[in-house]
C-alpha cells in the first residue's frame, strides 16, 4: 500500500472521528466530573447496595442548599423570599421549595399510627416495670399550659404515644417551621437562617450546570443589597464548581504549553513552517478523545487535565524529524523531507511501541480515571505518529532550514560530553545513576489514597459544615451494613449496633445514629408489648394519674385496648 492510499485513509479517519466528537458533546454532556468516578469500582458490588448508592447520590447532587441568615428575623425571610423568585425565574431548577404548608389532619393521623411504633425504649420499659411513673408523667405534661405543644390534642393521644413521633423522626434536627410563611428556619448566635432547596430540572446533577453558578451568583448579590449572609450546599454546586476549575486549568495548561513550545520553535527554526507542527499534537488529542469516548462513552475532565502533559511528547515526533535540518551545510540547501522520514521511521516506531507500552499498563490499575488516561494517552500518540509520517513530509517539501543561533555553543556541549563520557566509562555511569536513583528512593512518597487525586474547595466546604451544624443534619453520610438471617435477626443485629455505637456518640464523633430498631420492634417484643397493654386494662390503678385529671377510666381503657389492637 503506498503513501498517498495511506494518507488519504488517514485523513478520512481523522475527519470521520471529528464528526463524531461533534455528534457526541452536541447529542449529550460527554465531560463527567463526579468526584465519586475517581474511586475504584468493586469487583463483585452488591446489587441492592450499589441501587441504594444510586438513589442517594441522586437525590444529593441534583439539590441545591442554600440559607439567608440575618440578625433580623424579617430581613432572612424577606431576602430569602427574593431568592426563591428568582430562582423560579431562572428555569434552572424544576422545583424550588422555600415554604410548606402541611396537611395537619394528614400529619394527625400518621402521627396517631406511628406512635406505639416509635416508642422509646425506656418508655417501653418504663410500661412494663414501672407503669405508673409513665402515666404520672403523661398526667402532668397533659394537664401543664406550659408543657411543648404537640400537633396531638388530649383527645387524640390519650396514651401520650404520638408526642415522640416527632423527635423519632430526625431527632438531631434543628430546623423549625414558621407558621406565618410556612419557611424553615434555624436560629444560631443571634442570627435566623431561613433555608431554601431547589432541585435542578430532570434530577441531574449537570442539567443547567452552566447556569448554576451565575445564579448563585446573583442570589448572593440579592443577599448583599438587603445587608443578609448567605451558605450553600449541594452535589450540583460541587460539579459546577470543580467542572469550572477543571476547564480553567485545562485551559491555562495547554495555552501555556503551547505557547512556550512554539516560541521555543520559532526560535530556533526560524520559520512560520514549524506551526504545521501543530497539526500531529491536534490529530493526535482529537483521537484520543474520540476512542476514549468510544470506549468509556464519557470521559473524566481530570483525564483530560492529565492529558495537556502529553503536548510536549505529541511534538516529539516531528521535532525529532525536522531538527537535523538545522544543521544542514547550507541555508541554500533544499531539506529533502521524504528521505529524512524513511530514515528516522524506525526509531519512531520503536519509540511509539514502548511508550504505548507503558500506557497500556494503567489499563490494569483499578482506578477508572488511570484507564481513561491509558487509551486517552495510547490512541493519542497514534494520532500523533500518523500526522506526522504522512501529513508532514508533503508540507515541508522545498523547505529551507537556517542556521540555528545556539549552534557553536552545541558544538561545545557535544564535545564537552564526550569528554565527559571517555572519563566515566560503563563503571561511572553506573555510579552515578546508582546515587540518583538512592535520592530519588529517598525522597519519595508513595501514598495509596484517592484524596490525593482531589482538591475540595475549603471555603465550600467550610460552608457545608456550618450548614449541618445549622440544621442538626450530618452530610457525611455514613452508615453501616448489617445482614441477618430474618427480619428480627436483623432488628436485634441493628440494636446491638446501636449500643456498641453509643461510646461514639459520647465523645462527640457522631452526632446520632438512626436503624430500623428504632422504629420496628421484633415480632417476640411485639407480642410482648400487645400483651401488657391489655394487661394494664385490668390494672385501673398504674394509670390512675389519668383518671385524677379527669379523663374517665373507659376512655382509658379503650386507648390501651386500641392501642394493643
Amino acid at each position: 500500500m503506498n503513501l498517498r492510499l495511506l494518507n488519504r485513509l488517514y485523513t478520512a479517519l481523522i475527519l470521520f472521528l471529528t464528526l463524531f466528537l461533534v455528534y457526541a458533546f452536541a447529542s449529550q454532556a460527554r465531560i463527567q466530573t463526579d468526584l465519586t468516578a475517581l474511586l475504584p469500582s468493586e469487583q463483585q458490588p452488591d446489587a441492592l447496595l450499589t441501587a441504594a448508592d444510586k438513589t442517594a447520590e441522586a437525590q444529593l447532587n441534583s439539590q441545591v442548599i442554600l440559607l439567608a441568615g440575618s440578625t433580623d428575623a424579617e430581613t432572612a425571610f424577606q431576602t430569602a423570599s427574593q431568592m426563591a423568585d428568582a430562582w423560579r425565574k431562572s428555569g434552572v431548577f424544576e422545583q424550588v421549595d422555600s415554604s410548606m404548608t402541611p396537611n395537619l389532619n394528614k400529619v394527625r393521623a400518621d402521627m396517631q399510627k406511628l406512635g406505639l411504633a416509635v416508642l422509646p425504649q425506656d418508655e417501653i420499659r418504663l410500661l412494663f416495670e414501672q407503669p405508673q411513673a409513665y402515666f404520672q408523667a403523661r398526667a402532668e405534661a397533659a394537664a401543664n399550659p406550659f408543657a411543648a405543644p404537640s400537633p396531638l390534642s388530649l383527645e387524640q393521644d390519650w396514651l401520650g404515644f404520638g408526642r415522640f413521633v416527632a423527635d423519632k423522626a430526625n431527632p438531631q434536627s434543628r430546623l423549625q417551621w414558621d407558621m406565618d410563611n410556612g419557611m424553615l428556619f434555624a436560629e444560631d448566635k443571634g442570627k435566623t437562617w431561613v433555608f431554601l432547596r431547589g432541585r435542578l430540572a430532570g434530577g441531574d446533577q449537570f442539567s443547567g450546570n452552566d447556569a448554576l453558578l451565575p445564579l448563585m451568583t446573583q442570589s448572593r448579590q440579592i443577599a448583599s443589597e438587603n445587608g443578609a449572609e448567605t451558605l450553600s450546599a449541594g452535589g450540583a454546586l460541587f460539579a459546577a464548581v470543580s467542572k469550572a476549575a477543571a476547564e480553567k486549568e485545562s485551559r491555562l495548561m495547554s495555552m501555556v504549553g503551547l505557547g512556550l513550545t512554539f516560541a521555543l520553535l520559532l526560535w530556533v527554526f526560524r520559520s512560520g513552517r514549524v506551526f504545521l507542527l501543530s497539526l500531529p499534537l491536534a490529530a493526535g488529542m482529537l483521537t484520543g478523545l474520540a476512542v476514549a469516548l468510544l470506549t468509556f462513552g464519557e470521559v473524566h475532565i481530570l483525564t483530560i487535565v492529565i492529558g495537556t502533559s502529553l503536548v510536549g511528547m505529541l511534538v516529539d515526533f516531528p521535532l525529532h524529524w525536522l531538527a537535523p535540518s538545522v544543521f544542514g551545510p547550507s541555508e541554500k540547501t533544499v531539506w529533502q523531507a521524504e528521505s529524512a522520514m524513511k530514515h528516522v521511521l524506525p526509531s519512531f516506531a520503536v519509540s511509539l511501541t514502548i511508550t504505548v507500552l507503558g500506557y497500556a499498563l494503567l489499563w490494569f490499575t483499578p482506578l477508572p480515571v488511570l484507564r481513561q488516561t491509558a487509551v486517552f494517552s495510547g490512541f493519542a500518540l497514534f494520532g500523533a505518529f500518523g500526522a506526522t509520517v504522512l501529513w508532514l513530509p508533503p508540507l515541508f517539501r522545498r523547505y529551507r532550514a537556517k542556521t540555528v543561533p545556539f549552534a557553536a555553543l552545541t558544538e561545545k556541549l557535544y564535545s564537552l560530553s564526550g569528554r565527559l563520557k571517555n572519563r566515566l566509562h560503563k563503571r561511572g555511569w553506573l555510579i552515578v545513576g546508582g546515587i540518583l536513583l538512592a535520592v530519588g528512593l529517598w525522597r519519595s512518597d508513595w501514598r495509596d489514597d484517592i484524596r490525593q487525586w482531589v482538591n475540595m474547595p475549603t471555603a465550600m466546604l467550610a460552608e457545608v459544615q456550618q450548614i449541618g451544624q445549622l440544621s442538626g443534619t450530618d452530610f457525611g453520610g455514613k452508615y453501616l451494613v448489617a445482614e441477618a438471617q430474618s427480619e428480627d435477626a436483623l432488628l436485634k443485629k441493628t440494636a446491638e449496633l446501636g449500643h456498641a455505637l453509643q461510646p461514639l456518640i459520647a465523645q462527640g464523633k457522631l452526632s446520632g445514629i438512626q436503624s430500623p430498631d428504632q422504629f420496628i420492634l421484633p415480632t417476640t417484643e411485639q407480642q410482648k408489648l400487645q400483651n401488657r397493654l391489655r394487661e394494664l386494662t385490668k390494672l385501673p390503678d398504674s394509670w390512675k394519674p389519668l383518671t385524677e385529671i379527669g379523663i374517665p377510666r373507659k376512655t382509658v381503657r379503650d386507648a390501651l385496648l386500641q392501642a394493643a389492637d
